[in-house]
């Protein structure tokens, strides 16, 4: 702090007195209290303004801040003696005898004009109050003093009288002076006056030093002196050996009093006992024993020495043998009492020892306190009778007030009885005679009494007078702490409980407190990072729900400014602190509350940069076995990302199990309400999001394969093959590899499904089978079927498997290994529909009809075909009937075949209609099929040959089925160019009337540019863009009216509404803030940005989010530079101005950190750093107008520091920049430069 500026301070607050300017001079206080909280005379200086101005609380808090800096300055009191009896305030009335009885302590020493003066009005106080009992007190004193006065100015007038020459008379006449003088005192100053000038007469007369030494003994000072002098006199080495007692010099104390102790057995004791101190327990009593062996002090000494070495029972004896010689001293039944209290438990409990003994004690000494302190312990310990151990304790703190000991658990054991104004009136006594810095115990006592009952502002007056006592007590500064808190005092709060950390590093309550106060005060950061420090020593739960809440707190910070990634690490972090204190105590419905806030904080979060990994314990509960709705599923989708994984497992276990296909349970709710779309659609979002979880990849993999979406379902399982290369679970990986083999091959990437069925273990007949087909597509001969046979399980199995290689066989020209390979397919006990089909076909290519015809028989014994079957075995049965050469045959065993299966065959010319080439009426249907999808063109050929094919045959379904899908086609082919058509039409209509309405506004033609905009909206009303300029162009009307600049509420909600019909405008949202700003709406308006900013962010628009964020930055400064800087604001402009640097090089950003440093402190050489960075950097891609701004307050920065030399370097360069504002400005400040 400065000196100079609080002596200029206090000089302007004196003038300003002087001159009755009251509330100036208390300007000038405060400020000097700024510099100096604890200046004296600026507290007093407040008291006196506050008086003037009648404000007497103001001013008697200031008079007792006063009091309690300096107690022994006479200005503070004087204060409040003249407020409290200028007042007519009855608990003013009730403190001024308190205020005169200090003034008249401190009058007696230094003026005793002003002693006699405070005195009569004391008394006059006591006599208004009818108390004459203390009215004779403060007469008896007057008189007293009066005597004394009258008594010294007879010595000095006697001295005077007498001859000033050195005589005896005038020698015994000084001698009786001193002596006269030693007893009084207050006069210790004119009893060195005129022991100097009695020593300055007769330098060899040893009575003035005695008697200095005996007042100044602590000092010792004299008693060196007096020893020059006399260096036998014992009074001399008695003040010298206690001198160095006090400065634990016990070698130099022992020989001191040693010089003269030799025939005095008590100065011999004393001896002891400074070698008792020193620890030389040899040497306590032996000097003693031996001049005096039969001694009471010798024997005393010996059992004090036999204590400090812990010899019980020796210390024991020499105390009986001394108590046998003296059988009355109470001391000794003392420490024959106290030795036994110390030897443990069995002898407390005594009574023959330690009660009888200290009760002896106290009977022959009932002024030694200590004696009445262990009777208190007895009876509060082994007793139990707190009411004797409370008289006990109140008996030795009445005999030796010093007994701190004793003090304290008097007032402790009122407190426990409830008889807290006994409590509060000892502590009173103590308080009320303390010196400051001392009676630390009754400070602190009252303090917490009053922090109990909820007088936070005398709790915390108490525990600072007990700090002054003990400044290192970090218990005592934490009850400070608790005070303020309670008082709502958060920053002198945090000051203490910093404090008492500092003292006692390892308290995690100060360190939790104040973490706790930061949080309150919206400083999370430095919250957590003082939670995470308790968190790393033990799991304190209060510290981890703590920490939780800040970390959920600047998540949603993060989000609000959309800072997703940040806000995702926070989320996580704050799961795993609060599944932490959890575990600790799961009873506690807080903690859960908190997890669950956690994990749905992120929803908004962009999908892919949601990575949050909740804890096994909370999300690892079994899966319920019985079946939900889907309706109860949809609805979990459509408000929880948690149960997207569960929905999807339940679609697919239900695929899976082949049993069910014809139960209710799966037409309704898997094929009526399309379950397998829900999932494989809500599992995509949830990878899109979520893009850790292998699990999720293998079953959208799943139901894209059986949705036939052979893109999405390879890309789902090589996810999951990445996902799961790293991970221990072998078994998954091989899983997800299998179905990654599975998926390249339907998707006909026949080399890349080798490598990936290559890599799993081979050892699942599905893996075998899917390398081998994939092997044979790429024309590989595979082995792998030899290997499939022998995993082959079941009879069917092994049935398919020969059936591949046959066909593979056939391929290489084997064709009678094929058929051996078939024949024993034919034979096993479970010979598939497969194997008997290419049997029949093979006999029929190579025209072996008995071969086929039996082959057909054992087909047709396996009972009616199924779907697609039908078709291939009407087809066998015709060729080997043509074959055969019955062709009338083949046409009875079609036509039996369609009447049949009439509903097959429909739906397989319905749904395929390249499928039927071999009869020649089909020829039209063929040739307008191929026109309609290879010919766009040609559509309307296409529409007149099909229906030239359903004139010639109105019978036949599959003609009128393709004009049907014709017109539909059209249909919605029509509708979807024109849909695109008009939107296109739209947006280029939506341009241009922008570029003419905008041109119509800026010449100020505001009513052509309304008519143009309406004449358009009547014409096409469905147009947003059209209807916000509108909006725009009477809102700026309005704005530009004399009559008022204030736009109502209601339109306000109009111009919100329009933008919102316009939502994908992010010059929208900006025109919106800024009439938003325009009407002072400042919240308002960054919500506007906010949303501007979240739109540039959705669409990849760089520019847009960085102009949206430079606005939101400037929008904040503006209260920051105008209304001082205010912490969300401030906040608001930090973390914009620093997303923006983060996106690259912005001046504009810089010089918005710079103001805003300015605004918070306009002299800091931060703020200078900032600005000169701007100032003095590099042209390239840097403005000239900002350099300019910043030197415009570059130039005030330097004003203020009155820097010269920075300020001539600063013209230099605004001259070379041809700033010439910046000149004028210079010249404004600096008039004679």
């Amino acid at each position: 702090m400065s000196s100079k500026e609080v002596k200029a301070g206090l000089k302007s607050a004196r003038e300003a007195i002087k001159n009755k300017e009251f509330k100036e001079a208390l300007k000038h206080c405060k400020a000097v209290l700024k510099l100096e909280k604890n200046n004296y005379n600026a507290w007093v200086f407040i008291g006196v303004a506050a008086t003037e101005l009648q404000q007497p609380d103001q001013a008697q808090t200031a008079y007792r801040k006063a009091t309690e800096l300096e107690p022994e300055q006479l200005l503070a009191w004087q204060g409040l003696a003249n407020l409290y009896e200028k007042s007519d305030q009855a608990d003013f009335k009730a403190e001024l005898p308190k205020i005169y009885q200090k003034l008249i302590t401190l009058y007696e020493i230094s003026d005793k004009a002003k002693y006699f003066e405070v005195s009569k009005k004391l008394v006059e106080v006591y006599q208004l109050e009818k108390n004459y009992l203390q009215v004779a007190r403060v007469w008896r004193r007057l008189i007293q003093v009066r005597e004394r006065e009258h008594l010294i100015l007879a010595f000095e007038r006697a001295l005077q009288m007498m001859v000033d020459v050195p005589s005896e008379v005038h020698k015994s006449l000084s001698q009786d002076y001193i002596k006269c003088l030693s007893k009084l005192p207050h006069e210790v100053a004119k009893l060195k006056e005129v022991c100097d000038a009695t020593l300055s007469r007769y330098p060899t007369h040893p009575y003035p030093l005695e008697a200095l030494s005996e007042n100044y003994i602590r000092t010792g000072q004299f008693c060196y002196r007096l020893s020059e002098l006399d260096p036998n006199n014992s009074q001399a080495h008695f003040g010298l050996g206690i001198k160095a007692c006090q400065d634990k010099k016990y070698e130099d104390a022992i020989k001191s009093i040693s010089l003269d102790a030799k025939n005095d057995p008590v100065l011999l004791a004393l001896k002891g006992r400074a070698h008792l101190q020193k620890g030389q327990t040899e040497e306590v009593s032996a000097e003693l024993l031996s001049s005096h062996p039969g001694s009471v002090e010798g024997l005393t000494l010996k059992g004090l020495a036999h204590v400090a070495k812990e010899q019980h029972k020796q210390a024991e004896e020499s105390f009986l043998e001394a108590l046998s010689r003296s059988p009355d001293n109470g001391e000794l039944f003392f420490l024959l009492g106290r030795l036994y209290w110390s030897m443990g438990d069995e002898m407390r409990r005594d009574r023959n020892k330690a009660h009888t003994h200290l009760l002896k004690a106290a009977k022959l000494d009932p002024y030694l306190g200590s004696v009445f302190r262990f009777l208190g312990h007895y009876y509060k310990e082994v007793a139990k009778d707190q009411g004797r151990a409370r008289g006990c304790y109140k008996r030795a703190f009445e005999l030796d007030s010093s007994d701190a000991e004793a003090g304290a658990a008097t007032v402790d054991l009122s407190m426990e009885q409830g008889d807290m104004d006994s409590a509060l009136t000892v502590l009173q006594s103590v308080t009320e005679r303390a010196t400051p810095g001392s009676a630390k115990w009754a400070w602190m006592r009252r303090g917490l009494y009053h922090l109990k009952t909820g007088q936070h502002q005398q709790a915390i007056a108490d525990l600072q007078a007990a700090l002054r006592a003990d400044p290192l007590d970090w218990v005592c500064w934490e009850c400070l702490g608790e005070a303020y808190l309670n008082r709502r005092s958060f920053i002198a709060a945090l000051k203490a409980f910093d404090k008492a950390h500092a003292l006692q590093p390892t308290s995690i309550y100060s360190l939790y407190q104040t973490a706790a106060i930061k949080q309150i005060l919206g400083r999370f950061k430095e919250a957590a990072a003082e939670y995470r420090q308790i968190s790393e020593q033990e799991d304190y739960v209060p510290a981890l729900k703590g920490l939780g809440e800040c970390l959920l707190a600047l998540a949603r910070n993060a989000l609000d400014d959309y800072l997703d990634g940040r806000a995702v690490d926070l989320i996580q972090n704050a799961i795993h602190y609060l599944f932490r204190a959890v575990k600790q105590r799961p009873d506690l419905s807080c903690l859960w509350k908190l997890l669950g806030d956690a994990c749905t904080t992120s929803r908004t979060v962009s999908p892919n940069r949601a990575k949050v990994l909740v804890p096994g314990a909370l999300c690892g509960m079994d899966p319920p076995d019985q079946s939900h709705t889907l309706d109860q599923r949809q609805n979990i989708l459509n408000y929880r990302t948690e149960g997207v994984k569960g929905y999807a497992y339940w679609v697919c276990s239900t695929l899976l199990d082949k049993s069910n296909r014809d139960s209710e349970l799966y037409l309704y709710n898997i094929v009526q309400m399309n379950a397998i779309s829900a999932a494989q659609v809500a599992l995509s979002k949830y990878t899109e999001r979520i893009q850790t979880d292998p699990d999720a990849f293998i079953m959208l993999g799943y139901l894209n394969t059986h949705l036939q979406l052979k893109k999405q379902a390879t890309e789902a399982y090589r996810r999951a093959v990445e996902l799961l290369q790293a991970s221990p679970h072998t078994d998954q990986l091989s899983f997800a590899l299998r179905g990654y083999g599975r998926a390249l091959s339907d998707d006909g990437q026949w080399e890349e499904a080798v490598r990936v069925y290559s890599s799993t273990p081979l050892e699942e007949l599905h893996d075998l089978i899917g390398l081998a087909l994939a092997c044979f597509r790429i024309g590989r001969l595979p082995e792998s079927y030899e290997k499939a046979l022998v995993v082959a399980s079941s009879e069917k199995e092994k049935a398919c498997i020969l059936t591949a290689l046959a066909l593979i066989q056939h391929r290489l020209g084997s064709m009678d290994h094929a058929k051996t390979l078939l024949f024993k397919c034919s034979m096993l006990k479970e010979p598939v529909p497969e194997s008997l089909q290419c049997l029949c076909a093979l006999g029929l290519v190579h025209g072996d009809v008995t071969l086929a015809s039996a082959t057909l028989t054992e087909l047709l014994k396996l009972g009616e075909p199924i779907g697609g079957a039908v078709e291939e075995r009407c087809l066998l049965t015709c060729t080997l009937l043509a074959l055969q050469g019955n062709f009338s045959g083949v046409h009875r065993e079609a036509a039996r075949a369609i009447h049949r299966y009439c509903i097959i065959f429909r739906d397989t010319v319905s749904l395929n209609f390249i499928q039927c080439d071999k009869a020649t009426r089909t020829y039209h249907f063929y040739f307008c099929v191929n026109l309609e999808f290879n010919s766009f063109h040609l559509r309307r050929n296409a529409l007149k040959t099909i229906q030239r094919a359903v004139l010639l045959c109105p019978g036949k379904l599959s003609y009128n089925q393709t004009c049907y899908v014709r017109y539909v086609y059209d249909l919605f082919s029509v509708k979807s160019l024109q849909a695109e058509d008009g939107l296109l039409a739209q947006a280029l209509e939506g341009w241009v009337l922008q570029q003419a309405v905008t041109g119509l506004k800026q010449s100020s033609q505001y009513d052509q540019a309304e008519t143009l905009c309406s004449q358009v909206l009547s014409v096409s009303p469905e147009h947003p863009v059209v209807f916000l300029m509108l909006r725009q162009v009477q809102c700026e009307r309005l704005l530009l009216s004399e009559a008022s600049n204030c736009v109502p509420p209601a339109v306000l909600d109009q111009l919100s509404a329009a933008v919102m019909a316009n939502h994908t405008s992010v010059s929208a949202w900006h025109w919106l803030a800024e009439v938003y700003r325009s009407q002072g709406l400042l919240a308002q308006a960054s919500v506007a940005y906010r949303k501007s900013l979240q739109l540039a962010s959705q669409l990849g628009d760089h520019f847009g989010k960085m102009s949206s964020l430079l606005r939101l930055a400037l929008l904040a400064l503006m209260p920051c530079l105008f209304w001082q800087s205010q912490l969300p604001w401030k906040d608001l402009v930090l973390e914009a101005s620093a997303e923006v640097l983060k996106m690259g090089s912005s001046p504009v950003a810089l010089l918005y950190q710079a103001l805003l440093q300015f605004s918070i402190k306009m002299g800091a050489r931060e703020t200078r750093r900032l600005l000169e960075k701007i100032v003095y950097a590099s042209a390239s891609g840097s403005s000239e107008t900002i350099a300019s701004v910043a030197r415009w307050y570059l130039l005030r920065h330097l004003h203020t520091k009155d820097d010269l030399e920075l300020i001539d370097t600063l013209l230099v360069k605004a001259t070379a920049e041809g700033d010439s504002r910046l000149v004028d400005f210079h010249r404004r400040l600096y008039p004679s430069s």
